[in-house]
């Protein structure tokens, strides 16, 4: 499964852009708006100013691209090496690993640290030792 998104790495924006032509605006609106509305749902579900984040699946770091400077600390993982090595160029401020499919590459599960993890599709207890727990549960 990995060599098949290391093969995407190139053109992974090309085909997102293609995939949202139909709504008329550049691919970078939605990813934006994603990034405010994951910061705004993390403030108001763990009530911090200030929360971690962990993108699940940070392909080339696009919605990493808008956390950073957002959130406390940001963290990243992927199953393609290719698309962490984009994400490490484009987010520099950012630590991204390399994931196995379904596991984390942390050594409790979770973030590096005990703060607030916020996750592209799921999101945490304050804990932070996993991004198990979905945003509507």
């Amino acid at each position: 499964m990995p060599a098949e998104f290391d093969r995407h790495s190139a053109d992974y924006e090309t085909a997102v852009e293609r995939a949202v032509a139909f709504a008329g605006q550049p691919h970078d609106v939605y990813i934006e708006a994603k990034a405010r509305k994951l910061l705004d749902l993390a403030r108001r579900r763990l009530g911090a100013e200030q929360v971690a984040a962990l993108d699940v699946g940070c392909g080339p770091g696009l919605v990493a691209l808008h956390l950073s400077g957002r959130v406390s600390a940001l963290h990243g993982v992927d199953v393609s090496e290719a698309m962490v090595e984009r994400a490490r160029a484009a987010v520099p401020e950012a630590e991204f690993r390399v994931s196995e499919p379904g596991r984390l590459p942390y050594e409790d599960g979770g973030s590096t640290s005990r703060t607030p993890c916020a996750c592209s599709t799921t999101w945490s207890e304050p804990s932070g030792a996993r991004c198990s727990r979905r945003c509507d549960g």
